[in-house]
């Protein structure tokens, strides 16, 4: 069990403001899902959706999805792929028992320094909010950070990064949870 206290594996901030010279180009929309245990599968909307108000915000997810993939099957559909132009990417959590940690950033690297990844924001039902603004006695389900294409990177590279999350266990108490996937920049 990889439950968080005060070290994380990947354990840097994301820059708090947007990454440098960053331009709204395209959208990513993912749902990260508990399956029970520590198990975890996620699903995702076709990458280089339009932005639009509505689905920045806090309107329902409007998104044709690909099938939900269990994440210890090889399947690189999972990777959040910055394809070819900066990205606003959204994830959302998906059942009553998970949610985003707010004792640690819901987004942190396993490098120090990197520019290509900035303002992290909780959803709190409104507006978009930092982690340290978040009304702690909410529960927050939506997140959204920023990601910049990065040409100059070699296209074999995977950026690390861990989501931190809180479960709900059976007998109600809440446990923090750290999750290890990947961001591809660029993709391969």
């Amino acid at each position: 069990m990889a439950t968080l206290a005060t070290r994380l594996a990947s354990a840097h901030r994301i820059r708090d403001g947007e990454p440098s010279f960053f331009a709204n180009e395209a959208l990513l929309i993912l749902q990260l899902q508990h399956d029970g245990d520590f198990a975890f599968s996620y699903r995702k909307a076709a990458q280089s959706i339009a932005l639009g108000a509505p689905i920045l915000g806090g309107g329902p997810l409007q998104a044709q999805w690909s099938p939900v993939v269990a994440k210890d099957q090889p399947d690189n559909s999972l990777d959040i792929v910055i394809e070819d132009r900066d990205t606003v990417i959204i994830v959302d959590t998906f059942g009553p028992n998970l949610s985003w940690s707010l004792v640690n950033d819901a987004i942190t690297t396993l490098e120090d320094g990197s520019d290509l990844y900035g303002e992290l924001r909780y959803w709190d039902g409104s507006s978009w909010a930092r982690r340290e603004d978040f009304d702690p006695a909410k529960t927050c389900r939506r997140i959204r950070f920023k990601a910049r294409f990065n040409a100059a990177a070699p296209t074999a590279e995977n950026h690390k990064f861990s989501y931190n999350v809180r479960l709900r266990d059976p007998n109600g108490e809440l446990i923090e949870h750290e999750i290890d996937p990947d961001i591809k920049n660029p993709s391969v």
